[in-house]
């Protein structure tokens, strides 16, 4: 009897083992993407057409939260379609239970409520992922996640389309992504990364296509398989936006102050440009940038002796700024450990900081930035998964005015100089 006992506890042992190695090494889910004819959709959110009448569903949803490696509690099904433009997916979120789902409009990149997210490895590097985020009410969300999720981009901002439906037993949307707005190689059949998640708010439950465990070292490298885009070429595009801004500042005169006018005019121009150099590397150019960013700067007091890091809006950095991503461990900071950034893009260009020492009765005008007169970057990914990126920048030398009613004096800044000395004296 014992012999017998040893040998039954040996093979439930051997079951145990076989089935936690069988969740932590799971095996690649694949998914067969088909090419369809948009012209016969609508993108309404209903998925009433034709063309989503198809058995070639995802679905299977696995928790992440808060049981990982059981079933999702509601099942989410989905489709993906493409032609030779665009990628198109149809989402439905099921729900068990009539009119539970959270809907919530928000701004961009700060979605709350129900929601489904999908991460695309375009690049197939296993480390890089684009992220589309679309909540039950309809807005959206999309970053890039680097270094196999160690680093997260919300500045990237490429152009969509989503469209959401909510009804009794289940929330749906139909999403359609230009082909131009993502990087993947020249081939007859792409074959990427692929990841579908989602958040039900009401029981805080991350469910993803594709199981990944709790603890798992990557997040990217685990994807599932998405195959089946064939013949779609990568457009090399051009783009070329120009803008123009303009100023009017009034105030009361104060005739002790030269500087003081009772309206301040200003127009100002430039151009942005984009040039694909191959089908993961392009070129950026600009002439002029403005410095009027998408959203404004939060205010902020800062007592302490290191500088405020503000996010980079200004659409010639934005794209590829994880490439120049180089952050070490700091100790310099009183509260342990820290990141020292040895390249902040919102360093170019920034407000001269430089305050002369003036009389009592004198006054001074600083500029509101350092003029970018032309910048350049390069950046991508070769074939083989490295990472390229390079960047210069021309600034032009500012002045700071300072003087009184009888007098006007000025001293140059260059930024290439440090911010707190004067480049030179007139």
């Amino acid at each position: 009897m014992r012999f017998m006992r040893r040998i039954i506890l040996r093979f439930v042992m051997i079951f145990i083992i076989l089935n936690i190695s069988c969740f932590l090494y799971a095996e690649k889910k694949v998914y067969e993407a088909r090419r369809i004819n948009f012209e016969l959709l609508k993108l309404d959110g209903k998925l009433d057409e034709s063309t989503w009448q198809d058995k070639n569903w995802g679905s299977d949803f696995t928790q992440w939260e808060p049981r990982n490696g059981e079933p999702a509690s509601s099942d989410t099904k989905f489709i993906i379609g493409y032609d030779d433009e665009n990628l198109y997916f149809a989402i439905c979120a099921l729900e068990n239970e009539p009119n539970k789902f959270i809907k919530r409009k928000t701004r961009r990149d700060e979605l709350d409520g129900d929601l489904i997210e999908i991460q695309l490895d375009s690049y197939n590097d296993q480390k890089t992922a684009f992220v589309l985020q679309v909540n039950a009410a309809g807005s959206k969300g999309d970053g890039i996640i680097s270094e196999d999720s160690k680093e997260t981009d919300l500045s990237w901002d490429p152009v969509w389309d989503v469209a959401t439906s909510v009804n009794d037993h289940c929330w749906t949307m139909e999403l359609k992504i230009p082909f131009k707005q993502l990087r993947f190689a020249n081939r007859d059949e792409q074959v990427w990364g692929l990841q579908v998640e989602r958040l039900k708010y009401r029981k805080q439950e991350y469910s993803t296509w594709q199981p990944v465990p709790k603890d798992n070292p990557g997040w990217v490298s685990s994807f599932g398989i998405l195959r089946g885009i064939k013949k779609v070429n990568p457009s090399k595009r051009i783009e070329i936006t120009p803008y123009t801004a303009s100023k009017l500042k009034t105030s009361s005169r104060n005739p002790e102050n030269p500087f003081s006018n009772h309206a301040e005019k200003s127009l100002t121009g430039g151009i942005d440009g984009k040039v694909g150099i191959t089908n993961n590397i392009s070129l950026d150019v600009t002439i002029n940038p403005d410095f009027g960013q998408v959203e404004a700067d939060p205010s902020v007091v800062n007592l302490s002796a290191f500088e405020t890091f503000y996010p980079e809006k200004r659409p010639f950095f934005v794209e590829g700024s994880n490439i120049f991503d180089f952050s070490v461990l700091s100790k310099f900071r009183d509260n342990g450990d820290d990141e020292l950034l040895l390249f902040h893009a919102r360093r170019i260009g920034r407000k001269p900081v430089y305050v002369p020492h003036t009389g009592l009765n004198e006054f001074f005008k600083i500029p509101e930035n350092t003029s970018i007169l032309a910048a350049l970057k390069l950046s991508g990914k070769t074939g083989n998964g490295y990472s390229i990126g390079v960047l210069d920048a021309i600034t032009d030398n500012e002045k700071t005015e300072f003087g009184n009613r009888y007098e006007k004096k000025f001293i140059r800044i260059s930024f290439w100089c440090s911010p707190q000395i004067p480049h030179d004296f007139p």
